[in-house]
């Protein structure tokens, strides 16, 4: 180690963050001890988990285990003694946002719909300017926190035939309080405060009949508490509605505005059943110069979807957006008490995840026993096998990294007996145009290959900026995964693979073998260079890898949105 590192090493911010001043120190003077975990798929065992009369998938039982595994973990966060707040909110945990294809695409539709409704998703993952409360909140800033973005959704609702404008639901209200509020832990707290908000005169049922519910029930703002930009708007909308009798009775109105169109009813244009929900802060008002004419009054999502707008052209026209695709727990490895201080952990998890990848939880600590971090381990471990899955640790810098760390570490380069991209029977393929390195994307699944670590380039792409709770990423390559967790491999810029053993799981592994048992730590070993020998052996295959590649051009021209178009 560099003695100068030493030598000038700041220990007044090391105090402050032993004493959970975190926020006082730079990220770039955080050094702490990491470890990073994959989960990747394992066998399903035969007491896996299931749902009394329903048969699940393997990928259902899979998933529904990352969703334990993340409630675990949450239900372990760190409590302090003097918290006012000491039980935990247990009944929202932060869901995992699971999708399928390219993770732009994903946080594009996110971005989509925050531009055109104006209103952030409850499970967004984007990063908005938003406040905390407690109970003493004004009830005028409250009032107008509900009507903004990031607060409930507004909309005009039809219910039995009864038009309710710009009303929200119960059970809306009831979350939106337990997320936003410091002193409210449960939804029967939420429901009171929001029954208070509605004695005080904030809000109201839309037919009067009930008091506050959590529920399916309407409630609309009273006129004191109503946006003052939603009164401009329908009072413009009214003064057109007014303005066209008086126009019928003065004869300014032809025959021909007489039409079936002209004579709609006084109602506004409402969202149909399959049509994604609008807030009337986004309606505006569209009117025609040419006398005669009858005022329209039209959505702005109606112009949204119009032959001018399209996804591309909002995304050009669109601020950069910012999203954070992972959640910081602060862990407590010693929940029964054991040592004579706080053991704690911070966990870092994935917020999104494609069931085609590997999906990540990063540990760092400072001084934390690490008796205390390898028990959570092997809890976390265990509980993962009951439901199919496998708990892999992996280097917590990409493989390209490592010889600066440990010159020793072994490494095999690899390429292609027939390369792709010069190929004349591939190289002139579509998909080559828009994925580069889409024969050996599909090669990798093929050979058990999750995907890991996507390059930093991914990241500058788009109108999105992703970000992590632990950091920025700086990965120069995509990384993948073999499926049982020995190996990984690097794709390089060039089309090549870098291949190198994961020696840190391999020898969490075998500290399992029984070493009594000479012949099984022998296999183990085995079985993590088989991975290696026949992945070369297939890369050397001329005949196979024209078979595989072949498989993908077919495999693209009866589904172009296949999973094994990877975003890269």
């Amino acid at each position: 180690m560099n003695e100068s590192r030493f030598q000038y090493f700041n220990w007044n911010q090391m105090d402050q963050l032993i004493a959970g001043y975190e926020d006082a120190v730079p990220e770039i003077s955080k050094h702490f001890h990491q470890m990073k975990f994959v989960v990747i798929p394992g066998p399903i065992s035969a007491n896996a988990y299931h749902i009394n009369n329903e048969k699940l998938s393997d990928e259902e039982i899979r998933l529904e285990g990352l969703r334990k595994l993340i409630a675990l973990i949450e239900r372990g966060r760190y409590k302090a003694n003097d918290d006012p707040s000491v039980r935990k909110k247990e009944e929202i945990f932060q869901e995992i946002n699971f999708y399928t294809g390219n993770l732009h695409d994903f946080l594009n539709e996110q971005a989509e719909y925050f531009d055109v409704s104006g209103t952030k998703p409850s499970n967004s993952l984007m990063i908005t300017d938003g406040s905390r409360f407690n109970m003493n909140v004004k009830l005028a800033q409250l009032a107008q926190e509900l009507q903004t973005d990031g607060g409930l959704k507004l909309v005009d609702r039809t219910w039995h035939f009864k038009f309710h404008p710009h009303c929200f639901l119960g059970s809306d209200l009831v979350s939106w309080i337990i997320k936003q509020f410091d002193d409210i832990d449960s939804r029967e707290a939420a429901t009171e405060y929001g029954q208070t908000l509605m004695d005080r005169g904030v809000f109201s049922h839309v037919e009067n009949r009930h008091g506050f519910l959590d529920g399916h029930y309407f409630y609309e703002f009273c006129d004191e508490y109503v946006d003052q930009n939603y009164k401009a708007k329908v009072e413009k909308i009214s003064w057109f509605r007014k303005k066209q009798p008086q126009e019928q009775e003065e004869g300014k109105i032809t025959k021909d505005t007489k039409s079936p169109t002209s004579t709609a009813p006084n109602t506004p244009l409402t969202v149909g059943p399959n049509t994604p929900s609008r807030t009337r802060n986004n309606s505006i008002t569209s009117t025609t110069e040419t006398p005669g004419e009858l005022k329209k009054v039209v959505s702005s999502y109606l112009l949204q979807e119009s032959e001018q707008s399209s996804l591309s052209e909002s995304q050009k026209t669109r601020r950069r957006k910012k999203f954070m695709i992972s959640k910081h727990v602060k862990y407590n490895c010693d929940p029964s008490g054991k040592s004579f201080r706080p053991e704690l952990l911070d966990v870092h998890y994935d917020t999104v995840h494609n069931p085609e990848h590997c999906y990540h939880i990063r540990l760092q600590w400072l001084n934390t026993t690490t008796k205390f971090i390898d028990e959570a381990i092997i809890n976390w471990s265990r509980f993962c096998e009951r439901y199919g899955l496998k708990l892999v640790e992996t280097p917590w810098r990409e493989l390209c990294t490592i010889p600066e760390i440990n010159p020793f570490h072994s490494f095999v380069d690899l390429k292609f007996a027939v390369n792709p991209l010069q190929d004349p029977e591939f190289k002139d393929s579509e998909i080559l145009k828009t994925n580069k390195f889409y024969f050996h994307l599909h090669f990798l699944k093929v050979a058990d290959f999750l995907l890991d670590n996507r390059g930093t380039s991914f990241f500058s792409k788009e109108h999105n900026e992703i970000c992590y709770s632990w950091g920025k990423p700086s990965f120069k390559y995509a990384q993948f995964i073999h499926k049982g967790g020995a190996y990984i491999v690097e794709l390089r810029d060039n089309g090549e693979f870098c291949m190198a053993p994961n020696n840190v799981h391999i020898l969490r592994v075998n500290t399992f073998v029984n070493p009594a048992s000479e012949k099984s730590a022998k296999n183990s070993i085995i079985d993590s260079q088989r991975v290696m020998l026949k992945f070369r052996e297939c890369c050397r295959d001329e005949g196979f890898l024209r078979q595989v590649f072949r498989d993908a051009s077919k495999f693209l021209r009866e589904d172009y949105d296949a999973a094994y178009v990877v975003g890269m």
